[in-house]
């Protein structure tokens, strides 16, 4: 009897020793977690309040403030399994809720790829081809596109959860599934892992770091052009205070802006996922597992882009900035609903009549 209370005594400490040691990965991911979910959400309900006004690409970039939410909170959730010290294993096989619980976070790294993707390769076209229309990048083609998009990320989940292809690693102490790259797997799971893990973000960075390469350099080759365009529109303006800025002129400047932005949220995305694919890679080549420590710390940096993202758009959109200040400061200015709108119509009719 003395040795089980020793044995037990024993494993308690060792748990609460594990469960202190893992403390502020616990304290920073509900920090990270609350940041998100606050600067997302401000964005995510001005899109849909104000979804009719929005732009293509604002359309998207709302997608991917969407996903980068549901990433944080998948992760934060499936790491906290294995943290907290609650009864372990958490299922006793790999089964196929095991898996599914993994699921949001493999699907919205497709669909945050992908986004960025679409999002460089536009600014690529508008940026280095100003005179071609891009008629097919409307509203309603990017709608049907991201929805495409979402449908394309489930599907591509389903071999690793139905089990036939890529299944999910089952780690039996913890009782959890989660994807591993180490070089003892099945050759399934090592290739579905490099298929889109490896492959899809490899793919990713090559157009992207393209795309706003040939932005820069178009952009260097047409800055004294502008300048000089700039400086004589101003000159204009000075002697003839009637004429305008030119429509042209307004609308590369602001594109330009567009860019800029687009670029910030792309260093986001290096920032925050390459060393965990680089650490990655490195031990799989060395074939050797990945501590557990590194696996969290690699985590913690993966949730930068999830925060800074939607504060990087909102702080340098002014369209944005306008419809926080409109549902923030409704006592001060007042926004008419249509219906309202129609029946002052009405009446300034009646009475003229």
């Amino acid at each position: 009897m003395w040795h089980d209370y020793k044995n037990n005594s024993f494993q308690n400490n060792q748990t609460v020793s594990k469960f202190s040691s893992q403390l502020p990965f616990i304290i920073i991911s509900c920090t990270a977690v609350t940041l998100s979910l606050i600067s997302n959400g401000i964005l995510i309900s001005i899109a849909i309040a104000y979804r009719k006004y929005l732009s293509p690409t604002e359309i998207i970039i709302a997608n991917l403030s969407v996903s980068d939410v549901i990433f944080l909170i998948s992760t934060v959730i499936n790491a906290l399994l294995v943290i907290l010290p609650i009864p372990k294993p958490i299922f006793p096989n790999n089964s196929l809720l095991c898996r599914l619980i993994f699921a949001p976070t493999i699907v919205c790294t497709f669909v945050s790829f992908t986004a960025l993707i679409i999002l460089t390769t536009t600014r690529y076209y508008k940026i280095t081809y100003p005179q071609k229309n891009l008629h097919w990048f409307s509203t309603a083609t990017v709608k049907i596109a991201i929805s495409c998009l979402w449908l394309v990320a489930t599907i591509a989940v389903i071999p690793p959860v139905v089990g036939f292809w890529g299944k999910l690693d089952y780690f039996p102490k913890t009782g959890v599934c989660w994807p591993t790259f180490n070089p003892y797997q099945t050759p399934s799971s090592l290739s579905y892992i490099i298929l889109f893990g490896g492959f899809g973000y490899l793919i990713t960075t090559i157009i992207i770091t393209y795309c706003y390469t040939k932005i820069c350099i178009t952009a260097f080759k047409s800055a004294s052009r502008a300048h000089g365009r700039c400086y004589n529109t101003i000159s204009l303006l000075i002697t003839k205070k009637r004429r305008r800025i030119p429509t042209s002129v307004i609308l590369r400047q602001k594109e330009r802006k567009l860019s800029i932005t687009l670029f910030m949220i792309v260093i986001t995305y290096f920032i925050s996922y390459s060393p965990y694919v680089i650490v990655q890679s490195f031990y799989l080549f060395r074939r050797r597992p990945l501590p557990i420590q590194t696996i969290l710390t690699l985590c913690m940096i993966s949730f930068i882009n999830g925060i800074t993202n939607p504060i990087i758009f909102i702080s340098r959109s002014q369209k944005f900035q306008s419809f926080l200040c409109r549902r923030t400061d409704r006592r001060n200015t007042i926004i008419p609903s249509i219906s309202h709108m129609k029946l002052q119509l009405i009446r300034s009719r009646t009475m003229t009549w």
